[in-house]
């Protein structure tokens, strides 16, 4: 960012103006804004939340429904009960900022937000922004795929594969795809958690498998996420956890893969490859069940900031009877776990304290 004295002031050589507040551009703006937002939500009566720092809680007295506020730099989403709470915090945020109220949220962020109050269900979809994307990178008239990627494709380079000129648009690609992913889109997230590692040195082929992707949304364009109350259970959270073992042929490093469901809709949901190699799938099925168990917690203590009542442990499903054992079992100890990673072995107390709220019990098998 560069300026320039105002015009008539004398700025001899070796000599600075100092600004008495901040500008746009500015590195320290970002702070300086969420800094004052932050204060301003304080006055009105709302909590930070330790769990999540962009998200405000405002919870109610006696019969008072809660308030939440969601602030992604400055867009605001605010989650009431009723228009008139809606109406105060938007005229008490007029009172120190431009502030635009844009009704019941539509569209956020590249998604499409549909209610059916009646059902009490909410869809969320990306539709809109994945077509753009598909005019982005000249993929309008390309033939959409069933699957995101061919089963057992092996993304590791060696000599024979031609490197790819292009390797800014595949980053592009990626980081679009990304976005997808994490929003409303866990079913590409395991292939993309393979196509990250080459973002440096892509080859052709891994240019074609970014863009098979691209082709599996076009054909599934109309998926989303789904949140609703069929089961009656509101705010208990279904856990699930499982590993490829080896995985990674070049590497030979397993794979955790967890979910989360909350509503009847994943919340969380992590393809991610282990750092470590496990020596038996026991062993990676232990390492995901570590990460699962931290995501629960998280998402627990979240949800009591948040003014629900954590009631009962949560049930984390695995289909490993060894890594459960292992879990659950406080006795048992072999030479074979010596080397695992300390961080694994955190699933051990979580269960320990199961009547606590952040507890995590363990089930059988997932189905």
């Amino acid at each position: 960012m560069y300026m320039a004295v105002p015009q008539g002031v004398r700025a001899d050589g070796g000599m600075v103006c100092k600004l008495r507040r901040s500008l746009y551009g500015l590195k320290q703006a970002t702070d300086v804004w969420f800094k004052t937002i932050r204060a301003a939500f304080v006055e009105m009566g709302f909590v930070q939340c330790r769990a999540d720092p962009c998200l405000f809680v405002r919870l109610g007295k006696n019969d008072q429904s809660p308030v939440y506020i969601v602030l992604y730099v400055d867009d605001l989403l605010v989650g009431c009960a009723t228009d008139a709470e809606a109406d105060e915090i938007c005229a008490a945020l007029s009172s120190r900022f431009t502030v635009k109220s844009l009704g019941d949220a539509r569209y956020v962020l590249g998604m499409a937000i549909e209610y059916a109050r009646n059902k009490g269900e909410l869809v969320v979809r990306q539709t809109q922004f994945i077509k753009r994307m598909l005019e982005r990178f000249g993929q309008v008239e390309a033939n959409s795929v069933q699957n995101p990627m061919v089963l057992g494709q092996d993304f590791a380079p060696n000599d024979s594969h031609d490197m790819f000129e292009d390797a800014r648009s595949y980053r592009e690609l990626i980081g679009s795809l990304l976005y997808v992913a994490n929003a409303t889109r866990p079913d590409i997230s395991a292939v993309l958690s393979s196509l990250l590692q080459y973002l440096d040195c892509p080859r052709e082929m891994h240019w074609r498998a970014a863009l098979r992707v691209l082709h599996y949304l076009k054909g599934t364009v109309s998926r989303g996420i789904r949140f609703c109350c069929e089961s009656g259970d509101r705010t208990g959270i279904h856990a699930y956890a499982d590993a490829n073992w080896s995985g990674d042929k070049q590497t030979r490093r397993s794979t955790s893969g967890v979910l989360l469901l909350l509503g009847d809709g994943p919340v969380v949901y992590k393809s991610k490859r282990q750092s470590t190699v496990a020596l038996s799938s026991a062993e990676a099925e232990y390492m995901a069940l570590s990460l699962a168990a931290q995501e629960v917690l998280w998402l627990r203590y979240l949800l009591v900031e948040m003014g629900f009542k954590a009631e009962g442990p949560t049930t984390l499903q695995l289909d490993n009877k060894s890594a459960i054992a292992m879990a659950t079992n406080q006795g048992l100890h072999t030479a074979g776990q010596a080397h695992r990673p300390t961080s694994a072995f955190r699933t051990r107390p979580y269960r320990s304290r199961a009547d606590q709220a952040d507890a995590c019990a363990h089930g059988g098998a997932a189905g």
